[in-house]
């Protein structure tokens, strides 16, 4: 058994090389030698890359058998890969019938991945304007564990916005109607405290950097998601004018890793390091009046200040937010070091961020 194993090891190497340098039909027939043996582990594997390669090639009707082969053997590694292969061009043909087929076939052998073909089968239903069947499939894919079942949960059944009544009861710092006004009491005052019970219904700021002309305000949001809610993190920037500083006309949104609301002592989107960046944005040249670089990410309870070091100048201040969560922002487009320290402003971590060249 040894001998055979490492004979088809070998085949297989020599498959890869082959197709490595582009002799498909010698990569082809070394493939199929290992397939032929049955083995119970090389066999499988051999199909699934002898599928990708014909597929790679504009061979769909080869790699859809070798795809095929694999679900319908109820392959636990490769079944729910081919399947998914198979989906993506069973879709792209709009073959409702082979999506339906492929989907008893991969729920008879329980494949992970059967929920996948449901909603395939909804997409292509529901771009031919068959609404009602559609939903029916998207349930079922949500009734079968589909993994991104939120989605398609907000897709049949979408989140109510919030009511005037609902948000008239939110404490006024924290009301998402009252946004920019926050944002430039927060600048003056400083990062407000939190109420005593946190609502997803709420804007709440939890970090601000100000520059010489610039600032951000950093606001956690929550957008609803089926049965979840999915955090989101707003950068609210403004412009320091004669009378104060003035929002910007403009401001972005990206999702955030942690929901302080659903798991309030979780530092497992730092995993284990000291601080982590979670984006940010960057325009494409340094103007008056306009932020150059945003960046935020979240840090862990040892880190009590925050260094922003650019173009040689250091400028160390205590962080002060809600969750760790950090931000800064800078007036001038170049390469910058975001430094997290303790109490006795030791360095604990360090992140570097080369804005991007728009001219190359």
């Amino acid at each position: 058994m040894a001998k055979l194993s490492a004979k088809l090891e070998a085949l297989f190497d020599q498959a890869h090389r082959l197709r490595r340098d582009g002799d498909v039909a010698g990569a082809r027939q070394a493939y199929q030698q290992v397939i032929d043996s049955g083995h119970s582990n090389w066999a499988d594997e051999a199909s699934f890359m002898l599928g990708s390669m014909l597929e790679d090639e504009g061979d769909w009707p080869g790699a859809r058998e070798q795809f095929q082969r694999l679900v319908e053997a109820g392959h636990e590694r490769w079944g729910p890969i081919a399947l998914d292969n198979l989906v993506v061009q069973l879709q792209r043909d709009g073959d409702l019938d082979g999506l339906r087929a492929l989907h008893r076939t991969a729920a008879d052998t329980r494949n992970s991945s059967a929920p996948d073909a449901l909603v395939a089968i909804g997409q292509l239903l529901e771009r031919r304007g068959d609404a009602d069947d559609a939903r029916l499939a998207y349930q079922q894919a949500i009734d079968a564990g589909y993994a991104f079942a939120d989605d398609l949960i907000e897709k049949l059944h979408p989140t109510p916005p919030p009511t005037e009544a609902e948000l008239d009861q939110l404490p006024p710092q924290v009301d998402p109607r009252n946004i920019l006004r926050t944002g430039i009491e927060v600048l003056s005052d400083g990062v407000p405290k939190l109420p005593a019970q946190l609502s997803y219904l709420m804007a709440i700021p939890v970090a601000y950097w100000t520059a010489q002309q610039n600032a951000v305000v950093l606001l956690l949001r929550f957008k609803p998601h089926g049965r979840r809610h999915r955090p989101m993190v707003w950068h609210v920037t403004y412009a320091r004018t004669e009378t104060g500083w003035t929002a910007h006309r403009r401001f972005g949104a990206t999702g955030f890793s942690h929901d302080p609301i659903a798991e309030p002592r979780s530092r497992r989107d730092l995993g284990g390091q000291k601080m982590v960046t979670g984006g940010g944005a960057q325009a494409r040249q340094a103007a008056p009046g306009r932020l150059a670089i945003v960046r935020h990410g979240r840090a862990g309870r040892a880190v009590k200040y925050l260094a922003l070091i650019q173009d040689g100048r250091e400028d160390l201040r205590r962080l002060e937010s809600h969750f760790g969560v950090w931000v800064i922002c800078t007036d001038e487009l170049s390469p910058i070091q975001i430094e997290g320290r303790d109490a006795n402003r030791n360095v604990l971590d360090r992140i570097t961020f080369q804005p991007r060249d728009w001219t190359g």
